[in-house]
């Protein structure tokens, strides 16, 4: 599936989508209108490159509710998600074999579930989301078994001045 331009692939109720193959978003993408009923469960089997436009991102789900748009990704190991833009998305991703490279100075709202995850701009974890099942809702906050599931593996310190972080030059700090 390719969308590129102003073209726009526009959800106002519930809906279902299997790409068998590649997923190409360039501009406007996919947008989940705030419609009251507008949600996608979105299924694809092969990479994913999300480019937006300016400040609409190729993933816009307009209802702000993770659940609202769910991408599950069941492609083979080495699979990409690839998010690139300055827009702000709230998704559910669910592809465990995937690598996500979230490029530009965009914000991320909702879970990532994925192989490996590299972000750009900020993110936002939505404990709401089970991250396991993703498009059902939790009612309560993360519990101790969920924190054993996920754990960081690298880390970049930020030291010296003219770091991004004033707390890196702030007592005790400096």
């Amino acid at each position: 599936m390719n969308l590129s331009g102003n073209a726009a692939f526009k959800i106002v109720g519930p809906v279902v989508l299997v790409v068998n193959g590649q997923l190409s978003l360039n501009g406007d993408g996919i947008q989940v209108e705030d419609s009251g009923n507008a949600s996608l469960r979105l299924y694809v089997s092969g990479n994913i490159n999300a480019n937006g436009n300016g400040n609409t991102p190729a993933f816009n789900n307009k209802t702000g509710k993770a659940n609202n748009l769910v991408i599950i990704a069941n492609g083979a190991a080495g699979q990409n998600l690839a998010v690139n833009g300055a827009g702000n998305s709230t998704f559910a991703f669910y592809g465990p074999n995937y690598n996500v490279n979230v490029n530009g100075n965009g914000h991320i709202s909702g879970s990532i579930v994925a192989n490996y995850i590299s972000l750009g701009g900020s993110f936002h974890y939505d404990h709401r989301v089970d991250p396991l099942a993703p498009g059902t809702r939790r009612e309560n906050a993360l519990t101790s078994e969920d924190i054993v599931r996920y754990h960081v593996t690298t880390w970049r310190e930020l030291t010296g001045r003219g770091a991004n972080y004033a707390r890196d030059t702030a007592a005790p700090f400096n």
